[in-house]
């Protein structure tokens, strides 16, 4: 983006000056190069200028003396203007006092001109250009400008206004510095407007300008850069909290400018039909900011009400807002196409949307959202990645070809992420957690893909589609009330892990597919192949040790899953072969004395415990001993099949285990909860 480089200061040296003083008192014109010094106070009679500089290369000193006007002529209008410039170069106009005047200095068609430390006050009209002819190089500096108003008599709408007029300066490289300009009234902006000449404290209008260092106040109308470019706007006070009215502190048109380092209470209103281009807004404390147009970077700002780049009645693109406080009460927007919001903290909702169209391009990432949520709506190859959302959500509305990726949201007061009538994005690597209702919600959406997120600890449902044709895959779902529903067909879900009060709330889908056929891959869980997803409550065992449950298939969370189920569930893999009970070589008849060792005669316990609960029951007793005596002596079903044995092989196990007993004290385990319960043993 083009910056503003430097505006030269305008220094009037008055070289060709002559060295005597003129002396001045009473109203006339001012001829001769030289110093003219106002000898004694003014008082106008009639509607002409008092003072005309007829000459270049004057300096007017009023040496704190006044010209006062015949106004406010009894609360109907002035009579009377003050100085009048016309024409003129290098001249100056200093320490004057100028009251009750209809026009107090009339700067038009002059270069190098210097207005410093006056006294401006009580007129109709402060600084102006009375026929349009552009100056330049004026310098403003140090002057204390108030109260400019009179009275007017619209027939139209039959009543008496209050208007009035500040400084309108139609210059280029020119120098506004310093300066108090202070209650110039507009009766009724809301019938005239502010683009009006009313009702402004300073209105500039050219190019190369720079205006800082000024105290801005109570005005109606605040400040208007009007068709400028290379316009430096730094280091102001503008405040329009004590104006009566209420209206915008600074607004206008601008290219190739810079605003920074002001304080403006009041609206920053650059909202038109030709907006800004290529205009730098930094370090500036705002009360709100709206801005149509392009090429905007917006950095390092603070906002207290609302920001909005284009997206509500206006339009725009190619905005860059970055690393700004959003400290904001009422809606933001940001609503132009390859536009970025990067690294702000925002503490009120932001609207990423237009009212007129859609957009496309936008990158919202690595901001901070406290207390604040996301929306977005019509919006086109979007990159929302690595945002902080806590106690807000992220609202997708109508949007596709988007990556959502990297966030996290927390504690929200709703959904974590919200997803409506939008197809085709990626969602990803998302950490949710702590949401009142469903970490993701999604409904009337398409084509969606959910990869490696991670939702914990959702008050209602983890993940909650009511979308079609959706690839849910990989993700942690912990935690949460639900884990799961999915009111919505041909969506492909597998290798997630879910871990929750309960995993899936039906009816599910009959086109769902739960598995992919087996293949090689690191899974959710570590273990070496794709294939289903792990179940908290699937209680099934893997019998050939690949990883995969091979009993109790398939899964369908207590017949909450409708259809086929989950036939591949993934399960931790084993370290243990099942029935071997010392954990040395295969299984055999050692394996038996060392369980009759632990049960009868308080041996060591098998390592690892679960590889004696071969009957799957949760416990480590009598009965295990039964089956594996049954598998290796009668042909009875292997270890952790989960089958049961037949009458031939209970009666001969049992047989073998009476012997056993006849031998030896036993007392029947209390009932344990999990596996690696201690058993209570005695000889």
């Amino acid at each position: 983006m083009k910056q503003v480089v430097g505006l030269f200061l305008i220094v009037i040296a008055f070289s060709n000056f002559a060295s005597a003083d003129f002396p001045v008192t009473a109203c006339g014109s001012l001829s001769g190069s030289g110093t003219h010094v106002l000898l004694n106070d003014i008082t106008l009679a009639s509607g002409d200028y008092c003072l005309t500089f007829d000459s270049d290369s004057i300096v007017l000193d009023c040496n704190n003396h006044k010209i006062i006007g015949n106004g406010p002529n009894g609360g109907t209008g002035y009579t009377g203007n003050g100085i009048s410039i016309n024409g003129r170069t290098d001249v100056a106009v200093k320490d004057c006092i100028l009251e009750n005047l209809d026009d107090a200095l009339h700067i038009d068609g002059s270069n190098r001109v210097l207005i410093e430390n006056n006294l401006i006050q009580n007129n109709a009209g402060a600084i102006q250009r009375r026929h349009g002819n552009p100056s330049d190089s004026i310098t403003l500096r140090n002057n204390h400008i108030a109260n400019s108003h009179f009275y007017f008599y619209h027939s139209g709408y039959g009543q008496w206004f209050i208007r009035g007029r500040g400084v309108i300066l139609q210059a280029s490289n020119s120098l506004v510095e310093g300066n108090n300009i202070t209650n110039t009234t507009d009766h009724e902006p809301a019938i005239f407007g502010c683009f009006d000449t009313f009702g402004k404290g300073l209105q500039i209008d050219g190019s190369n300008n720079i205006v800082r260092n000024n105290k801005i106040t109570k005005n109606t109308c605040g400040v208007e850069i009007a068709s400028t470019s290379g316009t430096v706007l730094e280091n102001n006070i503008i405040d329009q909290t004590n104006s009566l009215y209420g209206e915008s502190a600074l607004f206008g048109y601008a290219n190739f400018s810079n605003f920074t380092g002001n304080t403006i209470a009041g609206g920053v209103n650059f909202i038109n039909s030709i907006g800004v281009s290529d205009v730098i807004f930094d370090g500036n404390n705002l009360d709100s900011v709206e801005v149509s147009g392009y090429n905007v970077e917006f950095r390092n700002n603070y906002v207290k009400t609302r920001a909005r780049f284009a997206g509500i009645n206006s339009w725009g693109f190619g905005f860059t807002i970055v690393n700004n406080t959003y400290n904001t009460t009422d809606y933001s927007y940001l609503g132009g196409s390859n536009s970025a919001f990067l690294n702000n903290k925002v503490h009120g909702p932001l609207l990423i949307q237009n009212d007129f169209e859609t957009i496309y391009g936008i990158m919202l990432a690595g901001n901070q959202f406290i207390g604040a949520d996301a929306y977005f709506s019509s919006v086109i190859s979007a990159n929302i990645s690595n945002n902080s959302i806590l106690s807000g959500k992220l609202d997708i509305n109508n949007v596709a070809g988007s990556i959502i990726c990297d966030n996290s949201i927390q504690s929200s007061p709703e959904n974590g992420l919200e997803l409506y009538a939008s197809s085709g994005n990626l969602i990803c690597r998302n950490k949710i957690t702590g949401s009142s209702y469903s970490g993701i919600y999604s409904v009337s959406g398409s084509s969606n893909q959910y990869l490696n997120n991670e939702i914990k600890s959702s008050g209602d449902r983890g993940l909650n589609l009511g979308e079609t044709s959706g690839l849910v895959k990989s993700n942690k779902i912990t935690s949460n009330a639900i884990g799961l529903s999915l009111i919505g067909s041909s969506n492909t879900v597998y290798n997630n892990l879910f871990n929750n009060s309960q995993n899936v709330v039906g009816p599910t889908y009959a086109s769902t597919v739960w598995n992919i056929a087996k293949a090689p891959g690191t899974n959710i869980i570590g273990g070496s192949y794709l294939a289903g997803n792990y179940w908290s409550d699937y209680k099934g065992v893997d019998l050939d040790l690949d990883g995969i449950g091979d009993t109790k298939i398939p899964y369908n969370s207590s017949g909450n899953i409708t259809g086929a189920g989950d036939v591949a569930p993934l399960v931790y893999p084993l370290t243990y072969v099942c029935g071997n009970v010392n954990g040395l070589g295969g299984i055999n008849v050692v394996d038996i004395t060392y369980l009759v060792a632990y049960l009868f005669q308080g041996g060591p316990a098998p390592n690892p415990l679960a590889a004696a609960d071969v009957n799957l029951d949760g416990k480590v007793n009598v009965v295990d001993l039964t089956y594996l005596v049954a598998y290796l002596f009668k042909g009875g079903p292997a270890p952790c099949s989960g089958t049961k044995l037949t009458d031939a092989q209970v009666a001969f196990a049992t047989a073998y285990v009476d012997t056993l007993a006849s031998q030896y004290s036993y007392i029947e385990p209390t009932p344990t909860a999990t596996i690696s319960a201690k058993l209570v043993l005695i000889d």
